[in-house]
């Protein structure tokens, strides 16, 4: 039972690390900027008779409050910058291919944003777009390890396990020495140092 509790444990990490908070920041930003500058683009006017207000705030800000208190509030342990990285860039990819899927199957832009820009325009947005995400992602690792600490510091509290420090900074050391260790191997190599 203690070794799912891990893997769900480390499940609910990489997922928030990875894409919860690099995509939510996006999706937040990207939205009241673009509401700001031209309203149309995003949320026509015509919505507001069919979405109350609180519900646009329910979707674009509380998102972003949400996720701030998450990071602030849980101890994440934060996986390795490369399969976060790797994660990010697939699920963006996958969901530009989808947005391209629908606009060539149904002839309709799924944001009304892309239905104004040209093509050199639309693959400068879609390309901004990724890398202002991966920008999200690094901004969310360095607030997470300016409110949490660096994990491979021995003699910190405990930052992801509840287990006693001696042996989190065993587990520690052992996987900043091996850098290609995955994080469901250093769990477990975690399960193994508990019998």
């Amino acid at each position: 039972m203690q070794q799912l509790s891990l893997r769900m444990s480390a499940l609910q990490d990489w997922l928030f690390s990875a894409l919860a908070f690099p995509i939510g920041f996006f999706v937040v930003v990207s939205f009241w900027i673009l509401y700001a500058y031209d309203r149309e683009l995003v949320y026509p006017e015509i919505l507001d008779t069919i979405i109350p207000t609180w519900l646009n705030h329910a979707m674009h800000t509380v998102v972003l409050l949400l996720l701030m208190l998450e990071l602030i509030v849980v101890q994440h342990h934060w996986p390795s910058h490369k399969g976060c990285l790797t994660v990010l860039i697939t699920f963006c990819s996958s969901y530009l291919v989808w947005v391209l899927w629908i606009r060539h199957r149904s002839a309709i832009w799924v944001y009304p944003i892309l239905e104004v820009l040209s093509p050199f325009g639309l693959g400068m947005f879609l390309t901004a777009a990724v890398l202002v995400t991966i920008s999200l992602y690094v901004v969310g690792e360095k607030l997470h390890y300016w409110r949490w600490g660096l994990p491979d510091q021995c003699g910190k509290e405990s930052w992801y396990f509840d287990r006693d420090q001696a042996q989190e900074c065993r587990l520690n050391s052992a996987s900043v020495a091996a850098t290609d260790i995955s994080d469901w191997e250093v769990l477990r190599l975690h399960s193994e140092m508990e019998f």
